[in-house]
Order: C-alpha cells, then sequence, then structure tokens
C-alpha cells in the first residue's frame, strides 16, 4: 500500500495499482487495509499533510502536552470498533474523558467552556437547538438499528443514506 502525505502538486510517477483511493480519513485507509489483505494493490490519495481525515489533534502549546480536538470526530472508550482499527492503522491515540470542563465552538459566538455536569450533561445550546440535535439523534439511531454492521451496503437505501449530512 503506498500512502502520500504531500500536500503539494509535485509531479510524481508511480507503478499502475488495482485501487486508487481518495481520501486517507480512517474509511479510506480501512479500505486500503481491506483491499491490501485481499491481494490487491493500493494507492492513497491525501490532499492534507496528514491520515486521519475527520478525527484530529493537536497539542496545545502549554508545555504540559495536552491535546484537544480540533476534527470533526471525538473518540472515546466506548468506540472499541474505531480505536481497533486505529491501532491496526497504526495511528496513535490518547485517553479522553468525559469528566470536567468542556469546551465548545459556536459560530457566532465563539468558544464556550461549560460544565456538564451543571449542564445536566446538555451542551450550552438554546432550547430549539436541543430539541433539533434531540430529533436528529432519534433518526440516526433508528436509521442505525436497520444496518447490519457487517455489510451495510446491502441495505436497501444504502446510496440514498451515504449521501446524507447534518446540513441535509
Amino acid at each position: 500500500m503506498a500512502v502520500s502525505t504531500s500536500s503539494s502538486s509535485t509531479q510524481w510517477t508511480h507503478e499502475p495499482v488495482d485501487v486508487a483511493i481518495v481520501g486517507g480519513g480512517l474509511s479510506g485507509l480501512a479500505a486500503a487495509k481491506d483491499l491490501v489483505a485481499a491481494g490487491k494493490s493500493v494507492l492513497v490519495l491525501e490532499a492534507r499533510d496528514r491520515v486521519g481525515g475527520k478525527v484530529y489533534d493537536v497539542e496545545v502549546k502549554d508545555g504540559n502536552g495536552h491535546k484537544v480536538e480540533a476534527g470533526a470526530e471525538f473518540v472515546c472508550k466506548n468506540h472499541k470498533r474505531l480505536l481497533t482499527l486505529a491501532s491496526e492503522l497504526g495511528i496513535k491515540t490518547f485517553p479522553t474523558y468525559i469528566e470536567g470542563n468542556m469546551l465548545m465552538w459556536i459560530p457566532g459566538q465563539g468558544r464556550l467552556l461549560y460544565d456538564p455536569v451543571k449542564a445536566q450533561g446538555m451542551p450550552p445550546l438554546s432550547e430549539e437547538d436541543i430539541t433539533i440535535l434531540a430529533d436528529i439523534t432519534v433518526q440516526v439511531n433508528e436509521m442505525a438499528s436497520e444496518i447490519d454492521v457487517h455489510q451495510p451496503w446491502m441495505r436497501p437505501k444504502a446510496k440514498e443514506w451515504d449521501r446524507l449530512t447534518l446540513s441535509s
């Protein structure tokens, strides 16, 4: 498996491959891993100078080695399959905690620091936004309950659901 982490537009040559995967996120890396295991030659193309996709942390420059989640995904100890995949792919992880204060970025409001215990586990959102979040959570859980995790593509609405985003 070839992995290019160069973010430059330098031209380079390579041997032909069976499969080119666009995106070095966990899905792309997992697909590459499975294809290589099946005997296929693979090239992973990633625009950024790192792999991992939406799973991304940044070290805070406080001299204590603290990190903050900068990506769209948060992985905790309960995400056992994802942590197993990360380990298999050689992606380093670090402990995350659900205790203590949380930092949240809200467009138009900036950074909000809040205590999830005092907030009874709810982020500092308006009542309307909390209702919307609850509705989305119910919908996603209902959809997830209909999917065979070993063959998600077999679901009749798989293609339709794969195109969905939270904004749609």
